[in-house]
């Protein structure tokens, strides 16, 4: 035994002869607290420049587990302060302590669960071998023999559900300003004069992709920054940049075959933008053709369905249907930090698009009050979309939505010299 260890011993030194540094060097011990809340495949991230400065490549993480390191898939961002990301996977009960220690090892390139592929104009989001959505920067035009007004681009659709089914609109015959998930204002003031971002046709305002900034993947998540434009009196002499908008949209990787979605804007307008009060404008969503009032409903975080919820606040709104696919869901939920939280709702009732019952559903900050937007200041909203199949109780909807407002809490214990 004492022969093995020495060879060992002499093994490890001669490794570090190299590597400048031994094997397994511990950085940090990082304990993740669930607080009062159940987790289950929670999103993690650390800020590692207050941490450590060694380059990322050279970084492990692992779960302390019974007293053995289990390896953990991390994933990094690159930016004026790194960030470290991982899943705490897995259910973690209320009042529960994860422990994990980052080491100096040589790290294992991702294998790239989850990617992003470019298309055609668009940028497809996969999850393994499974698509989650497409963001298209491409100008989509309107169908045939319609105002070519109705054009647009930096939108997302189709949105898909584990089961393969597309649970997002774009064109309809009664909207064709209709498209998928996307975030224009209708009623705003700038230099003085009413601008509608929303309604394309009328010629007054829209929005545009102008750029990608970043895109990201591993198998932690997968993220795409873009820039948008708001745009007062476009195609005209007078065609002004408004507001400018940094999106990004992350998925990240989940045990449990669902897609946690995350979409964070940062709005910075060039001159005084005043959003008005007004009931659309803001996080939208125009579902699948294939849920009606027979095959569907909805429900929000104040125990309203369709029919009474219009208007009033809301912290989450979940929507299920039947597909060919199946029956799937999505979980639409608003951050705490956002702008008039709770935000009010507008959503459409059951005899909506002449009786048929359609689904559409937005969260509106400036539903009941303006918003003031001031140039050289940056406001943000932030909102998460768990898309699953089946459906799910208001009980356990909750569990999502407090794992979103209220992350768990990260304390780390840094090495010395590290």
């Amino acid at each position: 035994m004492k022969l093995t260890k020495l060879v060992f011993t002499a093994l490890a030194l001669f490794l570090s002869s190299f590597t400048g540094y031994a094997i397994s060097d511990p950085v940090a011990t990082i304990k993740v607290e669930s607080g009062e809340f159940e987790r289950i495949d929670t999103p993690l991230s650390l800020e590692i420049d207050a941490v450590t400065r060694i380059n990322e490549a050279e970084l492990k993480l692992y779960e302390v587990v019974d007293g053995i390191h289990v390896p953990v898939a991390v994933q990094f961002s690159p930016g004026e302060h790194r960030y470290m990301h991982w899943i705490l996977t897995g259910t973690t009960g209320p009042d529960q302590m994860r422990i994990f220690v980052l080491k100096r090892e040589k790290a294992v390139l991702p294998e790239g669960e989850m990617r992003i592929e470019k298309e055609n104009g668009a940028y497809i989001f996969f999850s393994g071998n499974k698509p989650v959505l497409q963001y298209n920067s491409g100008v989509t035009m309107p169908p045939e023999g319609t105002n070519p007004a109705y054009q647009r681009s930096g939108y997302i659709h189709p949105l898909y559900a584990p089961n393969s089914a597309v649970l997002t609109n774009i064109q309809p015959s009664d909207h064709l300003h209709h498209y998928g998930i996307w975030n224009p204002w209708t009623k705003t003031t700038f230099r003085g004069e009413e601008i509608d971002f929303w309604n394309l046709a009328k010629g007054e305002g829209r929005v545009r992709f102008s750029g990608l900034i970043s895109l990201n993947q591993g198998d932690v998540f997968s993220s795409l920054q873009v820039r948008h434009e708001h745009v007062a009196w476009p195609y005209s002499l007078q065609e002004t940049v408004a507001m400018n908008e940094m999106q990004q949209i992350k998925v990240f990787n989940r045990n449990d075959g669902s897609f946690l979605i995350d979409i964070y804007s940062r709005l910075s307008p060039v001159e005084k933008l005043i959003l008005e009060e007004y009931r659309y404008g803001g996080f939208v969503l125009r579902a699948t053709e294939n849920w009606t009032n027979q095959n569907s409903y909805l429900y929000t975080s104040e125990g309203l369905d369709r029919d009474n919820a219009d208007g009033q606040r809301a912290r989450w709104v979940v929507v299920s249907g039947d597909n060919p696919e199946g029956k799937a869901s999505i979980m639409m939920m608003g951050n705490p930090s956002n702008y008039n939280h709770p935000e009010p709702v507008r959503v459409w009732n059951s005899n909506a698009r002449r009786g048929r019952g359609d689904h559409f559903i937005n969260f509106s900050p400036t539903r009941n009050t303006q918003w003031i937007l001031n140039p050289g200041i940056n406001y943000s909203l932030r909102y998460r979309m768990l898309v699953f199949d089946g459906e799910m109780d208001d009980e356990q909807a909750e569990k999502i939505w407090n794992d979103f407002s209220n992350p768990p809490a990260i304390l780390i214990e840094k090495q010395p010299g590290r």
